[in-house]
C-alpha cells in the first residue's frame, strides 16, 4: 500500500494547489483592513500546507534518486570484471554513463528538495507574521472587564 493510500484510509488527502499565485505581503502589513488580513492569512495557510506537501514529495524523490544511484553503481561495479582491484572497479563504475546520469538525477532531486524546503519555510514564516498581526489587533481591542459584565 502506498503512503497516500494509507493516509487516505485514515481520512487524509493530498493538499490541492491553491488558486492563483502566492500573494505578496505589503511592506506595512498594519495598513491592511481586518478583512483583507484574514483573507491573506487563509491564503498563506493554504500555500503553507501545499508547500509542505510538495516538500515531502521532493524529499521522497531525492531518496528515490539516491537509492537508484546506489543500485546502478553496484551494477556497474559488478560489470567491471576486467578490473582487478576494488579501486579499479569503483573507478570503472563512476565512469559508467548510467551512473553519471543517476548522479545528475540525484543532484537535480536534491536541488528541488532544497528549493521546496526554502519555499515551505518562507511561506510558514509569512503565515506567522500575518498571525502575529492578527493577534496584535485582537489584543488592542477593548475588553469588557468582569465587573462591568456582571454589574458588580
Amino acid at each position: 500500500m502506498s503512503t497516500w493510500e494509507t493516509l487516505s484510509a485514515w481520512g487524509f488527502t493530498p493538499e490541492a494547489r491553491p488558486v492563483d499565485q502566492i500573494p505578496d505581503i505589503p511592506e506595512d502589513i498594519t495598513d491592511l483592513t481586518d478583512h483583507r488580513l484574514m483573507e491573506l492569512f487563509g491564503q498563506y495557510t493554504a500555500w503553507t500546507a501545499y508547500a509542505a506537501h510538495r516538500k515531502a514529495g521532493a524529499e521522497r524523490a531525492q531518496r528515490s534518486a539516491e537509492q537508484h544511484l546506489r543500485y546502478v553503481t553496484a551494477l556497474a561495479s559488478t560489470r567491471a570484471v576486467g578490473e582487478r582491484t576494488v579501486a579499479g572497479r569503483k573507478a570503472a563504475a563512476l565512469a559508467d554513463p548510467e551512473v553519471q546520469a543517476a548522479e545528475t538525477e540525484v543532484a537535480d532531486a536534491a536541488d528541488m528538495a532544497e528549493a521546496m524546503a526554502i519555499v515551505y519555510e518562507n511561506t510558514r514564516l509569512k503565515t506567522q507574521l500575518i498571525s502575529r498581526e492578527l493577534s496584535r489587533r485582537i489584543a488592542q481591542e477593548p475588553h469588557e472587564n468582569r465587573s462591568a459584565k456582571w454589574g458588580v
